[in-house]
């Protein structure tokens, strides 16, 4: 039976909030009319509070950050302070024991956010965070120290999954590519912090300010709503309008967008699970762009760029370098904020993977040169590279992450994609590079940049401007 129309009095000549019909049709439930209030309504949601939300749940992507480049930046006082006696290879397995927890808690993630919620799994991660905080500071052993960094990977893992999708589903369509690429942003933050503070307070303090940074995050968290999709999922009418009123505003008419949630959430589709060939179509997509952006090898450029200061006229101390390095990545990975909604997702990533490619086969040029100017030269071409990474295949990627793939599917495929990612990166940081020598890297970055162009051009859809729910029928 169809439930009683909603009534309203000839005395109500203003527009309500959310018109009682509209709601009645959408949940199938009577809201008492007390509960809406006598507003003008507005098309345009407020900002503050979705900026609020995904600063909230980027200082978590901070502390994921944070936790994967502790080795690069602690390990060297580590030994320096005769804390710890570890070999070479024990410094290897401390770095990749936090990749291997990051993988089991992506691959978690999914089901976990599916089922409590994306709001109580990342805020859960704060305590998982703090904890190998504490261990990983006052580790007296090199057993302690590897199981310390596999239980850091998990929450890592976790967060990096998890806090896209929250994104994409707390964004309204005109913000979401400039919150979604707070995600990059937030782990460079993680890698400058880590930087400043263990160079000049020690590991020790890096700790604290670690772990004091997960208890800040859970406190904000207390304040931030759940999403939308989530809460019409689990059928929590009354949360949902408190959600959207808390994130859009007081005065928002969130009637059009209930509309597009509901059917977001809960139209039945032949392509809502992993296998259909439209949602494998867009995995295969996706991955061949994250294959391409960790094949870049980002991080060993960054490393290999510090060496390259020793022959140049430029005289600076390594870590001033590295320090001066992140923020370069930080400063564009936060312009690509302000340029996302303006011009797109596609044209920042073919030009960033254009100009890595020129800049790879410059480098290549330069590379059997020893001269004062094609070793300037080439260090020029290695910033060029850092900041159109920056702009382009480091941030976007992961942002429409949150805006692609069904519902029901989201998680578990963002999860999936992410793993197979942090695998090939350690394929290439392992293998690939004992083999591959300064110039063969360069042609294989601008091969791999080349093929990420035709692959953008070609297949990569175009989502500015569009709801989640449009964004299932561009694939």
């Amino acid at each position: 039976m169809s439930p009683a129309p909603c009534r309203v009095t000839a005395e109500m000549n203003e527009p309500q909030a959310i018109p009682l019909q509209d709601v009645c049709a959408l949940t199938g439930v009577v809201m008492p009319v007390r509960q809406l209030g006598r507003q003008q309504l507005t098309s345009d949601g407020r900002k503050c509070n979705q900026i609020l939300a995904t600063l909230a749940v980027s200082l978590f992507v901070v502390s994921a950050g944070s936790t994967m480049v502790w080795p690069l930046y602690a390990m060297p006082q580590l030994l320096a302070q005769n804390q710890l006696v570890l070999s070479k290879e024990d410094g290897y397995r401390i770095r990749v024991m936090a990749s291997l927890g990051a993988v089991v808690g992506a691959m978690a993630s999914g089901c976990l956010a599916d089922k409590f919620g994306r709001k109580i799994i990342v805020s859960a991660t704060s305590a998982v965070f703090l904890m190998t905080w504490i261990l990983t500071s006052t580790a007296n052993s090199v057993g302690l120290l590897y199981t310390a960094r596999f239980v850091a990977g998990l929450p890592t893992g976790v967060v990096l999954v998890v806090v896209p999708v929250y994104v994409g589903e707390v964004a309204d369509r005109t913000t979401r590519g400039a919150l979604g690429c707070l995600v990059q942003a937030a782990l460079v933050l993680g890698d400058l912090l880590t930087d400043v503070v263990s160079f000049y307070f020690g590991y020790v303090y890096l700790g604290i300010m670690a772990a004091s940074l997960s208890v800040l995050a859970l406190v904000i968290m207390l304040k931030i709503p759940e999403s939308p999709p989530y809460l019409v999922r689990k059928h929590a009418v009354d949360d949902t309008v408190a959600s959207l009123r808390f994130l859009r505003g007081a005065k928002y008419d969130m009637t059009k967008e209930l509309e597009d949630v509901k059917h977001y959430v809960t139209e039945p589709t032949h392509y809502d699970n992993l296998t259909s060939a439209r949602t494998a179509k867009t995995f295969l997509i996706f991955l061949c762009l994250l294959l391409s952006r960790s094949l870049c090898c980002l991080d060993e450029v960054v490393d290999s760029t510090s060496h390259l200061f020793y022959p140049s006229r430029i005289r600076l101390r390594a870590v001033a370098l590295d320090m001066f390095l992140a923020l370069v990545q930080l400063v564009f990975s936060c312009t690509a904020c302000f340029v996302m909604d303006r011009i797109g997702r596609k044209t920042p990533l073919v030009v960033s993977a254009g100009v890595i490619a020129l800049c790879a086969l410059t480098v290549t040029s330069c590379v059997s040169s020893n001269s004062f100017v094609r070793s300037d030269a080439r260090l020029a071409c290695r910033y060029v590279y850092i900041v159109a990474f920056s702009v382009g295949l480091g941030p976007v990627p992961l942002m429409m992450l949150g805006e692609m793939f069904p519902y029901s599917v989201k998680t578990k495929a963002v999860g999936t994609l992410l793993c197979t990612e942090w695998l090939l990166r350690f394929f290439v940081s392992s293998l690939v590079l004992n083999w591959v020598g300064d110039d063969k890297l360069s042609w294989f970055i601008g091969f791999v940049c080349t093929s990420a162009i035709i692959l953008v051009f070609c297949l990569v859809p175009e989502t500015r401007g569009k709801t989640l729910r449009e964004t299932q029928n561009l694939r």
